[in-house]
């Protein structure tokens, strides 16, 4: 008897245990962080993995940041990733599952083909894009859920002209991706008219040509030497992903032809030092971004990124921060629902590379910087 009254005591005490740990747990619970979603789309595999990795990277960089530093008070930044695989249909699919997970805010995607898919899905919502890369014209001047951190790239082109005939080249040939060709057909365009006109100023002649490149084909680079050959180019432009870059400056180089190369940012990331090597010494770029720059928030970001992945980082990793730091920035100055109108509110915003401003449809004004590889390295040209 004595036993069993034990054994009823010892009951109680654990239930009356239980009830205010369960108590306890309610109020930890009630008074947790709320989790706010951020989506992200680009390449994660197959060939054009590098940008999209390193947007990726650069944007979790920038929310762990935000987590770290508790900018916003309750709330904790989760990021969902999906790979769009480069392919139209596949990048539709990935942005309704993210916008089923209830992201307040997508970060990409990271190529020009890609949005023009994805941003007739997005106009249709809620949920606004921020595009850390695609710099398709054809998106501008539109009051629509598509933002960027990047200019368009009629300006790239238009650089990249003038930069080709101010160094007296009157032969150009033009070798663009034909996969991505929302981005690379406007590339083509401007620079054609751009050279052409900057020529006929100068009272001299100029000859173009373009050319379509289909990747992963082995005929198409033997088509681009011998075009090469053919047409005798003073300097090349070369239109491609940074593998690409690397492949098809290889190929010229071993051919014999040692024409002065040009390139995009799309190509422009250390993927192409490191599989070009000495192909791709002298190349040049017209792009927004510095890897020498010193002021202090570059230095720290710097810093972070080559501590957190081992490496420096490129171009898209400094847009993919960029466009995370923006987006956090809009999420601190009101409701996730005004996303898009809380980032056009922001007259001038402090990035890794400088200060960016956005026009009334969500393109930025951006410096443009001529980098070439030298040694190896990506550095202020010269010039």
């Amino acid at each position: 008897m004595k036993k069993e009254k034990c054994g009823y005591h010892q009951k109680v005490v654990r239930f009356f245990l239980y009830l205010g740990l369960g108590g306890i747990i309610l109020l930890l619970v009630g008074c947790g962080l709320r989790t706010v979603k951020i989506g992200f789309i680009g390449g994660l595999s197959g060939y054009y993995a590098d940008l999209g990795i390193a947007g990726r990277n650069g944007l979790r960089l920038a929310l762990e940041e935000a987590n770290k530093n508790k900018e916003m008070a309750g709330v904790v930044f989760q990021l969902i990733a999906e790979d769009d695989r480069q392919d139209p249909e596949e990048a539709r699919r990935t942005y309704k599952r993210l916008v089923a997970s209830h992201v307040v805010a997508i970060v990409g995607p990271m190529t020009s083909s890609m949005a023009m898919a994805i941003v007739p899905e997005a106009n249709g919502g809620t949920i606004p894009l921020i595009s850390p890369t695609v710099s398709t014209p054809d998106l501008s001047g539109k009051d629509d859920m598509f933002l960027r951190v990047v200019a368009p790239s009629t300006q790239e082109a238009q650089a990249l002209a003038s930069l080709a005939v101010e160094e007296g080249y009157h032969r150009a040939l033009v070798v663009f991706d034909a996969s991505n060709e929302a981005f690379s057909g406007t590339i083509v365009r401007n620079f054609i008219r751009t050279y052409e006109e900057g020529c006929k100023e100068k009272n001299e002649s100029a000859r173009v040509e373009s050319l379509r490149y289909v990747p992963r084909e082995e005929k198409s680079h033997q088509s681009i030497v011998e075009a090469a050959r053919q047409h005798r180019p003073e300097v090349i432009l070369l239109i491609t992903t940074s593998i690409d870059t690397a492949l098809l400056a290889q190929h010229l180089r071993r051919a014999g032809l040692a024409v002065p190369l040009l390139g995009t940012g799309w190509g422009m990331s250390q993927a192409l030092i490191e599989n070009g090597g000495a192909a791709v010494e002298g190349m040049r770029f017209c792009v927004p971004f510095n890897p020498l720059a010193t002021n202090p928030e570059w230095l720290t970001f710097k810093e972070r990124y080559l501590e957190t992945y081992g490496v420096s980082p490129d171009f898209a990793a400094s847009q993919g921060y960029l466009a995370g730091r923006i987006l956090v920035e809009a999420l601190k100055r009101g409701s996730a629902r005004h996303i898009k109108e809380n980032i056009l509110q922001i007259k001038e915003f402090q990035g890794p590379q400088g200060k960016i401003s956005f026009d009334p449809y969500g393109d930025p004004v951006t410096e443009l910087h001529i980098l070439e590889v030298r040694n190896g390295q990506f550095v202020t040209s010269k010039r």
